[in-house]
């Protein structure tokens, strides 16, 4: 439903770069889509970026070029940027508008939701748990992801950050502890993958789509390529549609979704290139003083929410007999908004549904309403008059999630810069990508000593990965990081001043990185056969020295099996 009239102004007074400046507006909305009217009858899409008073700054999608500031005519839409979503835009690919670039059919939306989302209420959030297998080792040894986890991935400029997208894209999956079913008890057909690619070449677009298309994860995956001809505004909504497509299918349709987006340093630039366009004060490296609100606006839209499914019932003596399973349009607010039916109808015969809480919230009040679905009404209209009806709420165990791994590319490889440093406060670790690591030719060149996963806790062990697993992590980490030691005190006193235990963790060192770090681009490897790589590699030190693990673990795992 449009925000107000349709209305149309020819009071362009200035045009610089894509801002387009309208004078005399009434009542102009931040974030209101527009329709530029060109003196050749042609129609162009912008979006209301800024208002003051009587005048609005209006972002062209499409750019400026032959606009017209006495002939062209701008029409305020009154509505917000919205994107129509479906189930099936699964295996779809769209620009960062969100239109279909694979030769397909347009899709037939669901619905239309707002691109900017909603906010999420924290006492909704769900504790990210159970973990998401990447298919590589060292992220799922040693910075394994939790389902509902935002973990940023640092690389740099000319690293393989784009084929390590891919492999995750094509390899990830819920953790499968036993043949039947996941840690969650999950569908794992319930699990798909939304990639947003930001200022790409034509040259990359095309290799994550070929790559997707020809591995046949395209079948679980929705693309949406923005290019780096594409305009400056779309690079700044192309995030903006992933996630909302996300959840919808998340929120909706109960999928785990995981949210990939590449890259974000071209979506900062494209912030900082409009701030400067708008004339505002430059904050840090010239980006903008609002860019963490702008970055937390995306990687907040990340995690798990507790959702309940609505049932209908009658009041007995021996308590509440389930009638049916009610309906909710709103995934956002479903479970919140206790009324939130589908097509409310008056029940007829003056019946009243009792809304109270069976045993979810001791405090809840219980109340009535006169509304109903109408698949219900046949049975509540047949029961007796003296049935108390009754509306209550169950924690819907399969509801969805969404994880998110942005991919930024350091400026200089500098980790300070602001990019990285404000992602760095919102996100929960990061997976770094070593240029060192890749010059030696090890592939994909993930340094697990920089990388971090705060949740990894909450993810992996018994009944979840494996009860070893946080074991293997630390002692991996300590070998690892005390191998680098006497590797430079091997360079400065030479091999044969060091001791014998210090030549076990030398060896260690090239056997870890050639045989646990090192793996290849098709090479899915489950978190499983990952940690049995560890372990094939640990079993080099004597029990004595691997001080990081239980007894417990060293007596089930040490021996070769």
């Amino acid at each position: 439903m449009p925000l107000k009239p349709t209305t149309t102004y020819a009071t362009i007074s200035q045009i610089n770069g894509p801002l387009v400046t309208i004078q005399n507006v009434k009542n102009p909305t931040y974030g209101e889509i527009v329709n530029v009217l060109l003196p050749d009858g042609t129609k162009r899409t912008g979006k209301i970026l800024e208002t003051l008073e009587d005048k609005a700054v209006v972002q062209i999608f499409e750019g400026t070029e032959k606009l017209d500031v006495l002939n062209s005519k701008v029409e305020l839409t009154g509505e917000l940027m919205k994107i129509g979503v479906a189930k099936h835009m699964l295996g779809r690919v769209f620009d960062g508008q969100g239109r279909p670039i694979d030769g397909g059919p347009e899709i037939i939306p669901e619905c239309y939701l707002d691109v900017e989302g909603a906010s999420i209420n924290p006492c909704r959030r769900v504790y990210p748990k159970q973990m998401i297998q990447s298919g590589i080792s060292c992220i799922d040894v040693m910075a394994s992801i939790a389902r509902g986890q935002k973990i940023p991935l640092f690389s740099g400029s000319g690293l393989p950050h784009n084929e390590i997208a891919a492999q995750i894209c094509r390899q990830a999956r819920l953790v499968q502890v036993s043949p039947k079913n996941d840690a969650g008890n999950e569908n794992p057909e319930n699990f798909a993958i939304v990639f947003a690619g930001m200022g790409l070449t034509h040259e990359t677009a095309r290799f994550f789509q070929n790559n997707f298309t020809q591995s046949g994860a395209i079948q679980r995956t929705v693309l949406f390529l923005n290019t780096s001809n594409s305009p400056t505004i779309e690079r700044i909504m192309t995030p903006r549609l992933a996630l909302t497509t996300a959840e919808y299918l998340a929120f909706t349709h109960n999928y785990h979704i995981l949210v990939i987006l590449s890259d974000m340093t071209q979506y900062c630039d494209a912030v900082r290139q409009i701030s400067i366009q708008k004339q505002e004060l430059p904050g840090r490296k010239s980006y903008p003083g609002y860019l963490y609100t702008d970055l937390a606006s995306i990687y907040e839209r990340a995690g798990r929410i507790l959702q309940y499914n609505w049932f209908l019932g009658v009041e007995t003596s021996e308590g509440v007999k389930q009638i049916g399973q009610v309906n909710t349009v709103n995934y956002k607010i479903a479970g919140m908004q206790k009324t939130n039916l589908n097509d409310l109808y008056e029940m007829e015969k003056g019946k009243k549904v009792q809304i109270k809480d069976a045993g979810i919230n001791p405090e809840f009040a219980p109340k009535e309403t006169k509304d109903c679905t109408p698949q219900l009404i046949a049975q509540i209209d047949s029961a007796p008059q003296n049935y108390t009806f009754v509306l209550y709420p169950k924690e819907n165990q399969k509801s969805g999630s969404i994880t998110q791994i942005p991919i930024l590319t350091l400026p200089n490889d500098d980790i300070s810069h602001t990019i990285p440093d404000l992602t760095g406060y919102i996100t929960e670790g990061q997976v770094f990508v070593s240029r060192k690591l890749c010059n030696s030719g090890i592939y994909p060149g993930l340094d697990p000593l920089p990388s971090l996963s705060r949740l990894m806790k909450s993810a992996i062990g018994e009944g979840m990965s494996r009860k070893d697993h946080q074991d293997v992590s630390n002692q991996l980490y300590y070998c690892y990081a005390y191998a680098q030691e006497v590797q430079n005190i091997k360079q400065i006193v030479g091999e044969d001043a060091i001791g014998a235990d210090d030549k076990i963790y030398l060896n260690f060192l090239s056997e870890f990185e050639q045989k646990f770090l090192t793996q290849g681009q098709f090479e899915n490897r489950s978190i499983f056969e990952s940690l049995d790589v560890a372990w094939g590699i640990l079993r080099m030190f004597p029990e004595r020295l691997l001080q990081r693990m239980s007894n417990e673990v060293l007596k089930e795992f040490y021996q070769p099996k």
